[in-house]
Order: C-alpha cells, then sequence, then structure tokens
C-alpha cells in the first residue's frame, strides 16, 4: 500500500493542497522523482510538503477506521490519501 501523506510547518496544509492546482497524480510523480520520496511546495499562496510512503499490505477495514477516528479539525493541517 502506498499513501501521500500532505503536511507543513503551520496550519491547513492539507485545505492548500485540495485547493491547488495540483493532482494527486502530479504530486506522486514529484515524489517519486525525489531522492527521498519528499517534496515541499512554495507557489504563490500554496504552501505544503508531501511525502509518499510505502507500506506492506493494509487491510482497507484499518484505513477506514483510522480515518473515523481522525479528528477533523487537525485533518484540514495535515492528512494523507491512499494511492491506489
Amino acid at each position: 500500500m502506498r499513501i501521500l501523506y500532505i503536511d507543513g510547518s503551520s496550519d491547513y496544509h492539507f485545505l492548500m493542497f485540495e485547493q491547488s492546482k495540483y493532482s494527486v497524480d502530479e504530486i506522486v510523480k514529484l515524489c517519486e522523482k525525489s531522492k527521498n520520496n519528499k517534496i515541499s511546495i512554495d507557489d504563490e499562496n500554496t504552501f505544503f510538503d508531501a511525502e509518499l510512503l510505502e507500506f506492506g499490505e493494509v487491510d482497507e477495514k484499518f484505513i477506514d477506521f483510522i480515518k473515523s477516528k481522525q479528528n477533523q479539525e487537525e485533518a484540514k493541517h495535515h492528512n494523507f490519501i491512499v494511492i491506489k
């Protein structure tokens, strides 16, 4: 399983990513091209860090459980997307 983790040094970085001109696929490709699967975007009013992480097989029910327990306010700042 691969996930794209979006974070930053202050607030609302995941929302910035969602509202940006960048697609998930674009960010994944940029991460894949980097040395450590991490990138930082600093483009006009859009600032966020992205990291592509790879894990072994993870049950989708576990991902659903984690998402259901996630604090929705915190998810505006840092969150993850499952890459299929």
